[in-house]
């Protein structure tokens, strides 16, 4: 039950929001606790167990690290006792049992081996219990004495199942009083609509473009199929992206939390570092604060280091398959080749090549990404290029028509040109966009409806274990 089925929208969500909206004060945050647990429970009842002994622990370790501050031996030992079971438990999902399904799946002739999924959500549930323990034990912030607080924190489930990242010293302030407001509940829904609207009306309609391109014989794709799938790709991941985080956020004002940003123009990016400050920021600021300050050396070689740790971290947070971390190690290359070589000459160039240069470079890393299997990359490559290959052919033609409207709309909305207008129009005619506005929501929110209701693919590109 994701965010865009109908389920959710129609039962689940009016419910949630009914209940902690009544409910006196004090229930509140139990209410939202429980209801994120019972949604979890709807959508992988096999693994809550697991996550809810994962959060036991690291509440308890939280608890004894406080409770023998003065001992430093032992507080320090409880620390890195508690890091060690929370890192050996996502090795345990990410790497042990994905070698096991595909040792099951290589042994097995029938197809019918018994394999293990990775519990949804587990990924950012563990950022959160290390957000919480460093914390604590840097004594940025206090440990956590009400454990319906502690659950809100970990399980509240607009930001459970794909982010964005919430460190626990900046959360905890609103944990005190939620803001159930008017004004946020407004902001909160027109966020959700147009985070529902980009999963529905782009991302979902450039993806199934994606798809029939990916469909075709690559070693025979026209160079034009080969971009068009390439542009889709990076269109796809992108909306899919943003879109979950707009709905994210939506759905956290609405229960009285605001969420951080986790997107800031990243199409406007001028170098590929200066990208990903822009995309997935919550991740990308998580591993600098608790995962590459494990290195300290200012020199170039460390910074190289800090590039290579969060290289590898982000594969695993995508799910580290080979493509992820093929993936990873092509963005290594040229973050390592700005930082060593290009630092300064890229200032000289001019802005709007540097844009597009940073576009097609991220396009190609996304696209490896996306493909099947990592020996399609280079045969996928090729017909880029258009090695052995004809420019365009007539299926080349028939994609284009049927698609050339989704395409421009994504090239619209990808590059801010409609977000940058519309918020002059809002300033300009203030009563105008006042009735306009929430028509304008209004039909978003029915017409992406619709689609969710025909569409039976609910889930997520970018949600990950």
């Amino acid at each position: 039950m994701y965010f865009t089925d109908v389920t959710f929208l129609v039962f689940f969500l009016p419910v949630c929001l009914a209940t902690c909206y009544l409910v006196p004060g004090r229930v509140k945050k139990p209410a939202i606790a429980l209801f994120s647990l019972l949604l979890y429970g709807f959508m992988d009842p096999v693994y809550l167990p697991v996550l809810l002994n994962v959060a036991i622990f690291n509440f308890l370790f939280g608890f004894l690290i406080c409770r023998f501050g003065r001992d430093r031996r032992l507080r320090r030992g409880l620390y890195l006792a508690a890091l060690s079971v929370d890192g050996l438990v996502f090795f345990f999902f990410y790497l042990v049992t994905a070698s096991y399904n595909r040792i099951q799946e290589t042994v097995s002739a029938s197809g019918q081996a018994r394999t293990f999924g990775v519990p949804i959500g587990l990924v950012f549930l563990l950022m959160s219990c290390v957000s919480y323990l460093v914390d604590v034990y840097q004594r940025k912030a206090p440990f956590l004495r009400n454990f319906w607080d502690y659950l809100t924190y970990l399980f509240f489930f607009p930001k459970l199942f794909a982010g964005p990242v919430c460190e626990y010293h900046a959360f905890r302030s609103q944990l005190k009083a939620p803001n159930f407001s008017v004004c946020a509940a407004a902001d909160g829904i027109e966020l959700f609509v147009f985070g529902f609207s980009k999963k529905m009306l782009l991302a979902d309609n450039i993806g199934q473009l994606r798809m029939v391109v990916f469909a075709q014989n690559i070693d025979a794709m026209p160079l034009l199929t080969g971009w068009l799938g390439a542009f889709a790709v990076l269109f796809e991941i992108y909306f899919d992206a943003t879109g979950y985080i707009d709905m994210a956020r939506g759905l956290g004002k609405l229960l009285g939390f605001s969420l951080p940003i986790n997107y800031h123009a990243p199409f406007s990016a001028v170098s590929v570092s200066d990208f990903f400050r822009r995309y997935q920021i919550t991740v990308i600021h998580w591993m600098k604060r608790y995962l590459c300050s494990l290195s300290p050396g200012r020199e170039k070689g460390w910074k190289i280091f800090r590039i290579w740790i969060a290289s590898v971290a982000f594969a695993l947070f995508v799910g580290g398959s080979k493509n992820a971390f093929f993936s990873a190690f092509y963005f290594f290359v040229i973050l390592a080749f700005e930082e060593l070589f290009l630092k300064k000459m890229l200032i000289s160039w001019p802005k709007l090549f540097r844009i597009w240069l940073t576009v097609l470079l991220v396009m190609f890393g996304f696209l490896f990404y996306a493909l099947d299997s990592v020996s399609d990359i280079f045969p996928y490559l090729l017909s880029m290029l258009g090695v052995g290959v004809r420019f365009a052919d007539g299926n080349t033609l028939y994609l284009l028509s049927g698609y050339w409207a989704v395409i421009l709309l994504c090239m619209l909305f990808g590059s801010g040109i409609v977000g940058r207008y519309w918020k002059k129009l809002c300033h300009r005619y203030a009563g105008v966009t006042a009735v306009v506005q929430p028509l304008l929501l209004l039909l978003l929110f029915g017409v992406s409806l619709a689609f969710s209701v025909s569409d039976s693919t609910g889930g997520f590109l970018c949600i990950h274990g």
